[in-house]
Parts: C-alpha cells; structure tokens; sequence
C-alpha cells in the first residue's frame, strides 16, 4: 500500500479516488494536500483514525465518505474550512466530537 501512496501527490488533476473498504489504509498520507483537483474522495470502510490537516487544502471536494472507520473519534477543523463541500458521510464513525460550526 505504501507504494501506492507515495506518488499520490502527482496526481494533481484527479477528480475522484476510492480507497473504499480498504482496511490496510490506515493513514492517509499528508501528500493528499497536493491533489488540488479532487472533487470526491472514498475512504469509506477502512482503518483511518484521523483526518490529516492538509486537507483544508483540497478546495474543490465536494463529497467525503468517511463512513466505518470505527476508529475515527474526531472530525478536525479543516473540515469547516472545506466551503464547496457538499456531502460529509462519517456514520458508522465512533465520533467524540466534531468541529464548533457542525454541531
């Protein structure tokens, strides 16, 4: 998996990826922040438990399933910085919290 992930970064003009179901994923890699162009990301059903900070930088996504990641216990503040998105799916989460302006 690690292979996979270290050339995401170039991948600029994506539009969409899908890691759904994927329980090796258990991290996604601060690279992310690079794929500028993404519109939709699935991570959906994988082992993930946090969101990396360098996803405020993804401008344009527009749908984010985060749902089974049964060890996702926070939502962090990029989130709310993420003003084009249109769809946030965290059920199935074991969420403590979630940023200020969600609530």
């Amino acid at each position: 998996m690690d292979c996979v992930l270290e050339g995401m970064g170039r991948l600029e003009k994506l539009l969409e990826l899908n890691f759904n179901n994927n329980k090796r994923l258990a991290k996604l890699p601060e690279c992310i922040e690079e794929m500028k162009s993404l519109t939709r990301l699935d991570v959906g059903g994988c082992d993930l438990d946090c969101v990396p900070q360098g996803m405020r930088r993804l401008e344009k996504l527009l749908r984010l399933n985060l749902n089974n990641n049964k060890r996702l216990a926070k939502l962090l503040e990029c989130i709310e910085e993420m003003k084009l998105l249109r769809s946030l799916d965290v059920g199935g989460c074991d969420l403590d919290c979630v940023p200020q302006g969600m609530g």
